[in-house]
Formats: structure tokens, C-alpha cells, sequence
């Protein structure tokens, strides 16, 4: 199968899809598919147009969800956990395979959120808020019985920037006009974040939107380079800079009430307890010697000290729960569970791990190197993967 994009839309989203509702996990003893996906009787989406969900009703969920976007086809998909599959049915779509054309179905029925990818993502209450990347918006899908509601989408007026040279800019990118909005997130209060991370200029824009009434109530350009990290505690947020600071943002006046330095090759971090976890790779990964290394940063006062470190100079997201920390580490493909007190235990995953979510034993994690969703029972390691699209790029559970 000869696999590539066709602009922002299909050509790429089947490159994994080989076999409908099964895994090519080879662990022993793993969890079982209990159903096969269904597939669409429309008939395939031609090669290069834009997708479109299928004519037939989307399943009813049997269980609770978990919810993966996929930048590949401007979607979100419903993984339904007690069926152990995405829900369908799934519509087909031509790609080039052997010099001809080949139909072959989604990774499951798609909730459209484009026509530009979608980046990350985040769940409140009933509802998952989804940044729009070039879109300029951030979209609310409200969750119910059904499954996924109508995607209501708020487009993000541009700000005017003060750039590094003093000059005046704008967070509006060349390609469609719209701010870049890459990252959200929620704090206790009920407020919603939306990042927007301009291609063009080194510095980053926050948004506070009412995420009842999905209006803009706030905003303000943040210092210190680009956000490659946020996250929400009680009454506020904190915002990991490319520059190696974190930043504490206040609602609604968006004043910033700390600001303490992290290193600069931060790739994951989440807030719990009054400290920040946060997992940083080699800030030279080509040089020989350097770990990667997971901290704890004590809120208050700034400063940290080491909880693990590892041989290799990758490091992914973290997600703290319960007694631990979860911490990814891509090229080992491996999730490593980091306790606060014990003995640490790597559970297999995959590699290019993009977004990690854990919940009530089970870990999920995107697996954007083989267009793959990890699915790990944390009740005997096993791993189940299934095929989530060509760019799964967020993972959340559901309500």
C-alpha cells in the first residue's frame, strides 16, 4: 500500500488499517476484541476528497468511552471499552495500492472537527473540548447516552503581538488567517484554556473561554517563547514555556502570580497536590551520557528534585494518579509507573507515543508511529492494540 497525504484530508488515513477490530500485539494472555468493527455500505470516499461520515446511524455505545482525536482525518473517535473496539459503523475510503485503487475502512465512525487537523484535548463534566489547530477554534462535543454530540466549534479572534525586537505582530498564521490553537486545558473553577502557538514568531498567546456559553472572556500574550505544556489545578493554570520557565496564570485578569524555572526540554507535565510533575528529555539527545529524567516541582517555592531518571534521552507525557506517576518513554516504548513509595515497573506500549490517559486499570496511550491505540489491562500487562486512524494525536476518557 502506497500511503501519503492528499492535502489536509485522505490518502494517509488508512495506512495502518489493515485489519478491521484486531491487534497485531503478540503478548500472551491479552484482552480480547469482543466484537468486530462494522463497516459502512456506502460507497467509498473517492481518493483525495474530504471525509465524511457514513449514511448509517453511529452505533450505540455498550459502555463507558474513552475518545481519541486523529489530526490524519480531522475526527474523534469513540473507543467503546466495553466492546473493546472503536464505534462504527466506518466508512470506506480509496487509497493506492500495487498502481490501483483500494477501498479501505476508518478506524471507525468519525465525529468531524476540521477542515484543518485537530491537536489536544481535554474532558470536563459531559463535554470534550478539542483545540482546532489552523482552524483558529476550539470545539465542544457534548457527550450523552448516544455517544458523541454535535461538534460546536468558537473561533478565537486574532491578538496583536509585541514581538522580540519590539516591533508589533499578530498571532494570525499565513496559512488560513486563524490563530494556531495546539493546547487546552480546565481548572477546578470550571474556567477553560485554550493555547495559541503561533508558527511564525517564538511566543505563545493565552485564551480563557466560559466553557458554558463557549465565549472568549480573556486573554493575554505570555512570555518566555513558545507553550509546549499546561495544566490545571484548583483555582488556576500552569503554562511549561519553551524558554524553560513555569508559569502560574491567575483567571480572570490573566495576571501570571509565579514563575519558575523548569528545564527547557520539558515534554510532559500535570499538577496535583501542589506540585507539578514534569518529564524532560536530553536537552542534546544526539550527545552520548544524557537521561531522561522526571522531577517534582514544588508549587509554592520552585523547587524540585528528582524522581526517576532513565537511560535514554526521550521522555513523553506524564499523567499522576493515585500513589504515582505515569511516565511515558517513547524510544523504550514503554510507560513506566513511577510510585511514591516501591519498586518501579515498565508496562510495554509502543513507540512515538504522542498522549497517554489512565483510569480505573487501564492505560491508553496514541501510538502515532503505527497509527495505533496502546490499550493496557494494568490487572496482568497485556496490551491490545487497534488501528485509531493516521495520526492519533490526544486520548481521553470519557464521562
Amino acid at each position: 500500500m502506497i500511503c501519503g497525504r492528499v492535502g489536509l484530508s485522505v490518502a494517509a488515513l488508512v495506512c495502518a488499517v489493515a485489519c478491521v477490530g484486531c491487534s497485531n500485539s503478540p503478548a500472551a494472555g491479552q484482552p480480547t476484541i469482543v466484537s468486530l468493527l462494522p463497516v459502512s455500505a456506502d460507497s467509498p470516499i473517492p481518493f483525495g476528497h474530504p471525509i465524511t461520515a457514513p449514511s448509517e446511524p453511529r452505533e450505540t455505545p455498550a459502555g463507558s468511552l474513552a475518545l481519541v482525536v486523529d489530526s490524519g482525518s480531522e475526527s474523534v473517535y469513540a473507543l467503546d471499552l466495553a466492546r473493546g473496539r472503536f464505534l462504527g459503523p466506518a466508512p470506506r475510503v480509496e487509497t493506492v495500492e500495487g498502481g490501483g485503487l483500494k477501498a479501505v475502512p476508518l478506524a471507525g465512525y468519525p465525529t468531524l472537527v476540521g477542515p484543518q487537523p485537530p491537536q489536544k484535548a481535554v474532558m470536563w463534566q459531559k463535554h470534550l473540548f478539542v483545540a482546532g489547530g489552523l482552524n483558529g477554534t476550539v470545539i465542544d462535543i457534548g457527550i450523552g447516552p448516544t455517544g458523541l454530540g454535535r461538534p460546536r466549534a468558537t473561533l478565537l479572534p486574532p491578538a496583536s503581538l509585541v514581538l522580540a525586537d519590539g516591533s508589533s505582530g499578530t498571532d494570525a498564521s499565513a496559512e488560513t488567517g486563524n490563530p494556531f490553537v495546539s493546547l487546552v486545558a480546565m481548572d477546578g473553577r470550571g474556567d477553560l484554556l485554550a493555547i495559541v502557538n503561533p508558527h511564525h514568531v517564538d511566543t505563545s498567546v493565552a485564551y480563557i473561554l466560559d466553557p458554558v456559553a463557549m465565549a472568549v472572556v480573556g486573554r493575554r500574550q505570555l512570555p518566555f517563547g513558545a507553550s509546549v505544556a499546561v495544566s490545571g489545578d484548583s483555582s488556576s493554570f500552569w503554562v511549561a514555556t519553551s524558554q524553560g520557565h513555569l508559569l502560574q496564570l491567575l483567571t480572570p485578569r490573566m495576571d501570571i502570580a509565579h514563575d519558575w524555572r523548569v528545564p527547557k526540554a520539558l515534554s510532559g507535565l500535570d499538577i496535583a497536590d501542589g506540585k507539578a510533575v514534569v518529564s524532560v528529555g536530553a536537552a542534546r539527545p544526539d550527545l552520548p551520557g544524557g537521561n531522561a529524567a522526571l522531577l517534582s516541582v514544588d508549587l509554592s517555592t520552585g523547587e524540585s528534585h528528582s524522581l526517576a531518571s532513565a537511560t535514554t534521552p526521550f521522555a513523553g507525557p506524564v499523567v499522576v494518579q493515585g500513589s504515582g506517576v505515569w511516565w511515558v518513554l517513547p524510544e523504550l516504548g514503554a510507560i513506566r509507573w513511577v510510585p511514591n513509595q516501591g519498586s518501579m515497573r515498565d508496562y510495554s506500549a509502543c513507540r512515538s507515543i504522542s498522549a497517554l490517559a489512565a483510569k480505573s486499570g487501564t492505560l491508553l496511550a496514541t501510538c502515532v508511529g503505527t497509527h495505533q491505540l496502546a490499550i493496557i489491562s494494568l490487572r496482568d500487562g497485556a496490551t491490545e492494540r487497534v488501528p485509531a486512524g493516521a495520526f492519533p494525536d490526544a486520548v481521553v476518557f470519557g464521562p
